[in-house]
């Protein structure tokens, strides 16, 4: 390092531009998105009918909690944006993401295929078998080269699965071929 590059105005880290409220706009915008999204999940939730001798828990249960989260999320961040007009993009600073890095389209076509494979399986070959696919395609396509070890979790993974929905929750998923082990 040459000496004359340690004078005071090289050593200084270079200015951001300090974004004004104005330009959080967007932010906002995505703020109100989840409060409207949770306001229709809340108003649609009261749609679904509920049969007092079925089950224990409301159908209506998850919806609403889902519903309430998104509007209290939404109000937090609004509140949040118009708090600290001048900290925007301090998420990206804190990801442990390289967000210059090129995006892996292999990975991202490896996953839309996992995700067309489990909606294709799920009623001929059943829940369990779709999500064994599920797990295997896209674990293999992140990089893992056990391919077989892949599927045995992921049929381990999706009956268990199964299993909870079925007998706990008395949800029915399909059973497509492993229907007949599980009745």
């Amino acid at each position: 390092m040459v000496m004359d590059d340690l004078t005071p105005e090289a050593l200084r880290e270079p200015e951001e531009a300090i974004p004004t409220g104005w330009s959080r706009w967007s932010e906002i915008l995505v703020a109100l998105a989840l409060i409207v999204i949770g306001v229709v999940i809340l108003i649609q939730t009261q749609d679904i009918r509920v049969i007092r001798s079925m089950s224990q828990v409301s159908p209506r249960a998850i919806p609403n909690l889902v519903g309430a989260g998104l509007i209290v999320l939404g109000i937090w961040y609004t509140i949040d944006i118009i708090r600290n007009p001048q900290v925007a993009g301090a998420g990206e600073d804190a990801e442990d993401v390289d967000v210059d890095a090129p995006t892996d389209w292999k990975v991202l076509v490896g996953l839309a295929i996992a995700l067309g494979a489990f909606a294709l399986l799920m009623q001929p070959a059943g829940f369990i078998i779709a999500s064994g696919a599920l797990f295997a395609i896209s674990s293999t396509t992140m990089g893992s080269h056990k391919v077989l070890l892949n599927a045995v979790i992921g049929i381990a993974m999706g009956a268990i699965i199964y299993l909870v929905f079925d007998i706990w929750l008395g949800v029915r998923l399909p059973g497509g071929i492993t229907e007949s082990l599980f009745s």
